[in-house]
């Protein structure tokens, strides 16, 4: 069988490798110790505030190995459609980000990846605020 994947202590070690001022973030002058890491890096700060932690690092391995396994099984993805639920913050200015990312995490091109948002209503908890919901679908073809 397959070795299991453990990609949060991917992230963590990762990060406790190159995160020399313990701020949780390989940033700054971290990232100058090498090209090549700053730029993996860079690919990897989801939400762009010019740091990768170990939760970036972690869900971009996840989302890689999985269409690893997809396209090892010979299946290729077509598109995927995804629904972000959330009342609050408002989404929008943030989307071309988030489907950028999203492609990115997927090595797909951007064109393949749909992303929407929208409130619950202000009905149950992603209504009253205390969460946020993402659903999502693929079309896959085999290749």
């Amino acid at each position: 069988g397959q070795p299991a994947i453990d990609p949060a202590g991917a992230g963590a070690r990762a990060l406790e490798a190159y995160d020399t001022n313990g701020d949780g973030k390989i940033a700054g002058g971290e990232l100058d110790a090498s090209p090549a890491l700053k730029s993996a890096l860079e690919r990897l700060d989801a939400d762009h505030d010019g740091g990768v932690s170990a939760g970036e690092i972690a869900e971009r391995v996840k989302a890689w190995k999985a269409m690893r396994r997809v396209r090892a099984q010979g299946w290729e993805l077509v598109n995927v459609d995804s629904t972000i639920v959330a009342q609050a913050p408002k989404l929008a200015p943030h989307m071309p980000s988030i489907r950028a990312s999203v492609a990115k995490a997927l090595g797909v091109d951007e064109d393949q990846v749909n992303v929407k948002a929208k409130t619950a209503e202000k009905l149950g908890p992603v209504g009253e605020g205390k969460s946020m919901e993402a659903r999502a679908i693929a079309l896959l073809v085999q290749r």
